[in-house]
């Protein structure tokens, strides 16, 4: 008889109170009897227990049906944002909850059907694995839908973005090289990929639904980014709904937020059944997870050892060969890859598929639309645990293998793999591999813990170089030097001796990264190496002010470079021109456009390339191009995160405005420049503001003022990059002082100090400027000069101060008493007008009034 009812319910679409009588009649004839069931009910039991779960559909109503039990509120809330989102007001939505509750079930069903309503939908899945690859699941998900469309329509979507976009999708292998290059090091360049994604979102057909399962294993970069589209879209028609565990959430900036509780009894019975719902909604907590594999257990054992003898004995049913299959899947990952299966076990990928398909028959597999997936991490893990140890190093070992020699391997499943299988060379190397993944995705935190878990497996030069480089980038200048030190004892050459050169001169150890730079050239293994090594030492030189040494080395690596190093090369040596005088031919070698930001990424080139293209051509007295320049400067430094140039662009802002007469503008610039540089520890543009300002002081004859900054700015010390010339711009301002307050012959002596000083090093601006001062300060003495020598000397000012050439003209018209440099100076502010821009007005107004003020004899 009970055999009969269990039958008949079993075939009635309800194992669940089949299961329920039997555990019932067995209860009661051990405890009034004391006698087992017959073999029959036994095997009648066990037939039910562990039949594929198509054969229970009507009594168990899982998680994968719609409706879905107990759900009906959260898809009301999901249905009401996305109303708010078809018409133009989107955002981000959490759901949240723990482990097994239906968060990915939930998403799934609701994604079906507004894709069926005929929205876009796209959808990506955090996983440990990728955790360290930034913006992984949103890469993925955009992939997908690329791939899924017409290669037209694609090129459509992705838009000017493809260049940026394309190699991280995988679209163009080629360009992925030299793209992804040209992006790493930056400290904050994933920003330009944060922008790049929502635009390319907002191409999308809309409405749009981006759905991120599992976000509690999101790396950092991808958590950012769904706050960064959440607050972009509250005017789009596209919503990002993502879901995290509850006990692993991962703070975010939500527009809403969805907790999915456990199952009431009334739910749970939608779920297992009536009759048992009461003791497994009890037993479970209300997890869904649980209920399901509760309702397929035997009732009379704990929950473990029913899950994973259910599991295993389900797997074996499949046949030897299938159940082999499946016990290697289940090692290799939760989603079957096929291809790497067949390699693993030499198997013919034809045969693998009538495993796979046996399976999801047994319950154990699900078919989705990427493919093979056991049907939750409980069978993965019992069919894990069931592999003897051998196999499972030998399984692991062979997807290391097969994973590292695909074209483009995923680095961290390779390292995954080849560490649980034993091979830590192998591990090491994709750990390296990962680390420069995330460092070209600006994630550098990512990149060092990477390096640190390759270190940890096997020490090679090839990490101890990125190390050292990613060091650098985030601000750890004596770890980089200690990195550098150890590749070079482990023979990485030119390589290493170049990254310990620049770790040394962020440090302000000029003479040691000179002499790094140079021992680099004498064991350079190549051009690049060589031009490398003498780039670096010749900005070294050039920091210091010894502008030959700079000169020889920077002439020489320009003339050896080639490729992407060009406009690198020609930056350094456009520099020097600057320092040197000889602006024109600065503006003529500098392209900041044309810079690959990977190469010579230490040392930032396109930043020095901005700064030195407005210095140039505000000494040409372009204005108006200088001041678009530091523009750049300040947009570049903020994209990449450069905390160092804080206050740079500030104090070569205001060293513009002054030269337009903008005087409180000026001052105010210098001002927050001083503050910025002082904020982060920054000697050079701490002296830099106190200079300009001391600058605007003597332009409004406020000698005390003046006075007091220029000590401010000797005080700063001379340990740091450009000393020299805060040293001649001090004396400089301390001969005009003199002159000003009527010491005449002590001005003299300071303006010929500095003249002989300039002379030495070879800067043709202080040259300029100090033979005017010295002419000056000998009319003040009432000593004669001849016209012809003050003419020469005026002419010069034209390519080497035309930013303040009219107020010097001025001075020496003023001292001299000769009208025709009074038109001299009036001429050179209408020739700074006219590329002064929206500032040409207030020049000349400002001009006008302080030429009026310097004729009035005082």
């Amino acid at each position: 008889a009970l055999r009969t009812l269990m039958r008949a319910l079993a075939e009635s679409g309800r194992p669940a109170s089949a299961l329920a009588a039997y555990a019932a009649v067995r209860s009661r004839l051990g405890e009034d009897l004391g006698v087992d069931p017959t073999p029959e009910t036994e095997a009648l039991h066990t037939s039910i227990l562990l039949a594929p779960p198509a054969a229970a559909a009507a009594d168990r109503v899982g998680p994968e049906s719609a409706p879905l039990p107990g759900r009906a509120d959260a898809l009301a809330a999901l249905g009401a944002s996305w109303r708010e989102a078809c018409n133009g007001r989107g955002g981000l939505v959490v759901v949240e909850g723990e482990a097994g509750i239906g968060k990915s079930r939930l998403l799934s069903v609701w994604a079906d059907q507004v894709g069926a309503a005929g929205a876009t939908v796209l959808a990506g899945r955090c996983e440990e694995l990728a955790r360290a690859l930034p913006l992984d699941p949103v890469l993925s998900a955009l992939d997908a839908h690329v791939r899924s469309i017409g290669e037209d329509e694609a090129d459509e979507i992705l838009g000017p973005e493809a260049d940026l976009l394309g190699p991280l999708l995988g679209r163009d292998p080629r360009a992925s090289v030299t793209t992804l290059a040209a992006l790493r090091d930056e400290a904050g360049g994933q920003l330009r990929v944060f922008a790049a994604l929502v635009t390319v979102l907002g191409r999308l057909p809309a409405p749009v639904a981006l759905v991120v399962d599992d976000a509690h294993l999101a790396g950092s970069a991808t958590v950012e980014w769904l706050s960064y589209a959440g607050r972009w879209a509250v005017d789009q028609r596209l919503l990002l709904v993502c879901a995290q565990r509850t006990e692993e959430a991962i703070p975010m900036s939500a527009s809403s937020r969805l907790c999915l509780g456990p199952l009431d009894e009334s739910a749970a019975a939608d779920v297992v059944g009536s009759e048992r719902a009461g003791d497994l909604a009890r037993r479970s907590g209300g997890n869904p997870l649980f209920l399901v594999e509760l309702a397929a257990a035997d009732p009379t054992e704990s929950l473990p050892a029913t899950i994973r003898q259910a599991v295993i004995a389900r797997c074996e049913r499949a046949g030897a060969a299938a159940a082999a299959s499946l016990h290697t899947a289940a090692l290799v990952g939760a989603t079957v890859d096929l291809d790497l299966l067949a390699a693993v076990l030499r198997a013919s990928p034809v045969d693998l598929l009538d495993h796979l398909e046996e399976g999801v028959r047994r319950g154990l597999l699900e078919d989705r639309p990427g493919g093979f997936a056991f049907r939750h991490d409980v069978v993965r893990e019992a069919l894990e645990a069931d592999a003897s140890p051998s196999r499972r190093a030998f399984v692991h070992r062979e997807a290391g293998r097969v994973l590292a020699g695909r074209p483009r391997p995923d680095p961290l499943a390779v390292a995954h793999h080849a560490r649980l299988g034993g091979d830590d060379q192998l591990a090491a190397r994709a750990l390296v591999d990962a680390a420069e993944v995330a460092s070209a995705r600006f994630d550098q935190p990512i990149a060092l813990r990477l390096l640190d878990r390759s270190l940890a497996l096997a020490d090679s030069r090839r990490a101890r170089l990125l190390r050292a480089r990613v060091l650098i980038l985030v601000g750890d200048y004596g770890g980089a030097a200690a990195e550098a030190d150890v590749a070079v004892g482990m023979g990485a050459g030119a390589a290493a001796l170049e990254l310990g050169a620049w770790a040394a001169h962020y440090q302000r150890d000029f003479a040691t990264a000179v002499r790094l730079a140079d021992e680099g050239v004498d064991v350079a293994a190549d051009v690049e190496d060589r031009v490398r090594c003498r780039t670096m030492g010749g900005w070294s030189c050039q920091c210091t002010g010894d502008l030959p040494a700079a000169e020889e080395r920077l002439e020489e690596a320009h003339r050896l470079s080639r490729g992407a190093w060009r406009p690198v090369t020609g930056t350094w040596l456009g520099g020097l021109r600057v320092h040197q005088g000889r602006c024109a031919e600065g503006v003529a070698l500098i392209r900041p456009a044309t810079i690959n930001e990977a190469v010579g990424a230490q040392a930032q080139p396109a930043l020095h390339a901005y700064l030195f293209m407005a210095v140039a051509l505000a000494n040409l007295g372009r204005a108006e191009e200088a001041l678009e320049a530091v523009a750049a400067i300040e947009a570049h430094a903020t994209r990449i995160g450069a905390a160092r140039w804080a206050g740079r662009a500030d104090n070569t802002r205001g060293w513009i405005l002054r030269g337009l007469g903008q005087w409180q503008a000026a001052d105010e610039a210098n001002a927050a420049g001083l503050e910025r540089s002082a904020d982060v520890g920054m000697l050079e543009p701490v002296a830099h503001a106190h200079l300009d300002l001391a600058a605007g002081a003597l332009a409004l004859g406020d000698l005390g003022r003046a006075a007091r900054e220029v000590e401010a700015a000797e005080a700063v010390g001379g340990g740091h990059a450009m000393a020299w010339r805060h040293r001649l711009r001090a004396r400089l301002y301390r001969g005009e002082i003199a002159i000003d307050a009527g010491c005449a012959a002590e001005g003299q002596e300071t303006a010929t100090q500095v003249l002989l000083e300039s002379k030495r090093i070879g800067t043709r601006r202080y040259t300029a400027l100090a033979g005017l001062l010295v002419a000056r300060s000998r009319l003040a003495a009432g000593e004669r000069v001849a016209e012809d020598e003050l003419d020469r000397q005026l002419g010069a000012l034209r390519e080497v101060a035309g930013m303040e050439a009219w107020r010097l003209t001025a001075r020496v018209a003023a001292a001299a008493n000769v009208d025709r440099w009074w038109g001299l100076a009036e001429q050179r502010v209408a020739e700074l007008a006219a590329h002064a821009g929206p500032h040409a007005e207030g020049l000349q107004r400002a001009a006008g009034t302080t030429l009026a003020r310097m004729r009035t004899p005082s």
